[in-house]
């Protein structure tokens, strides 16, 4: 009797350290609670993909700058500097590769000349951009692009008619910062040529022309060659229906 009395309490003494440990209300049971969070396998996050192709459309607004004033007289019809605002819509369609086509239009709140009242005047100009795009570097939040457009720009649009026109080739770079998988906030910068189809000027005949022909006169030169930039700033939603 006296040898399983001692079995017994030897046992209650081994047993105790591991009761008291699972009384405890913040001691961790195997078996009834979950293992904590940095232990549980992550889930997949899913992440947009940055080319993702379709159709998108946007709006933007900003300056054109450079050769963009109209002077127009009797005498010389020009492009001169000037800085302008313009507000406007684009469209087109993401490859799936990394190239994008797009057209751009725009409402340019332009500058002009008026011989009859000697000053500057405001004028509405309408532009046009046809837009191939390389995205050479893109992420799932942000990407770079660059590329070539072709633009036409019309000069004092009024009933009377344009006092300029002109066309040329672009020089395109930009940057974009997603804000979604159908949305995007982008940065552009453009710069080019622009030969001016309407524009012209008089100049005098040279000394050696005259010795050749003495009854020369004044010639009119059509047409010249000058500078356009453009910045903006706009939001596009992109990936639609692709």
């Amino acid at each position: 009797m006296r040898l399983l009395s001692r079995f017994l309490a030897g046992c209650l003494c081994l047993a105790a350290p591991g009761w008291a440990q699972a009384t405890e209300p913040d001691g961790f049971d195997p078996l009834l609670d979950l293992p904590p969070r940095s232990a549980q396998p992550g889930r997949p996050v899913d992440t947009p993909d940055p080319r993702a192709p379709g159709f998108f459309v946007g709006g933007f607004g900003g300056v054109y700058l450079g050769d963009t004033l109209s002077y127009l007289t009797d005498q010389l019809s020009e492009l001169r500097p000037d800085v302008n605002g313009l507000f406007g819509v684009g469209f087109g369609w993401r490859t799936p590769s990394l190239i994008e086509v797009g057209v751009d239009a725009a409402l340019g709140f332009g500058t002009t000349w008026s011989p009859a009242a000697q000053a500057e005047d405001t004028a509405l100009d309408i532009l046009a951009q046809l837009r191939v795009l390389a995205h050479w570097y893109e992420t799932p939040t942000w990407g770079v692009y660059s590329g070539l457009a072709g633009d036409a720009i019309f000069y004092d649009l009024e009933p009377a008619g344009l006092n300029q026109a002109s066309v040329g080739p672009t020089a395109v770079l930009g940057v974009q910062w997603r804000t979604g998988p159908h949305s995007l906030f982008f940065l552009e910068a453009a710069y080019g040529r622009q030969f001016d189809f309407l524009a012209y000027r008089f100049e005098d005949p040279t000394e050696e022309e005259l010795i050749e022909d003495p009854d020369l006169t004044r010639k009119r030169i059509t047409g010249g060659w000058f500078n356009l930039g453009r910045i903006s700033v706009g939001y596009r939603l992109a990936a639609l229906g692709g």
